[in-house]
């Protein structure tokens, strides 16, 4: 949750998951950002920045392997910004609201 003034500004909602993965069967924890929401008079402030690094933060105390989530195509080069790469195309929100599965490496 993201406040300004104590008035709730924006949030973000993510999930823990883990697997074992590869040969070794070694445990792999990956961070899902499920969704961020902002209220439109501060968006482009910095509140989903400070919210995404904040859930990344926890994602390093947990050592986690990577953080993904889809984003959309608008918001994209702002994921580019904060160092997320595109891992192929994400699904279409809403029937007609396209995005990208991002993900990066923690």
């Amino acid at each position: 949750i993201a406040k300004v003034d104590g008035r709730i500004v924006g949030a973000e909602c993510y999930v823990v998951v883990t697997g074992r993965r590869g040969r070794l069967r070694r445990r792999r924890v990956i961070v899902r950002s499920r969704q961020t929401a902002i209220v439109p008079e501060f968006e482009r402030s910095g509140v989903a920045t400070a919210l995404l690094r904040y859930v990344e933060e926890r994602g390093r105390e947990i050592r986690a392997y990577e953080l993904i989530g889809n984003v959309r195509e608008e918001a994209v080069p702002w994921g580019k910004s904060m160092g997320y790469e595109i891992r192929g195309e994400g699904t279409t929100l809403y029937g007609t609201v396209k995005s990208y599965a991002m993900f990066k490496r923690l």
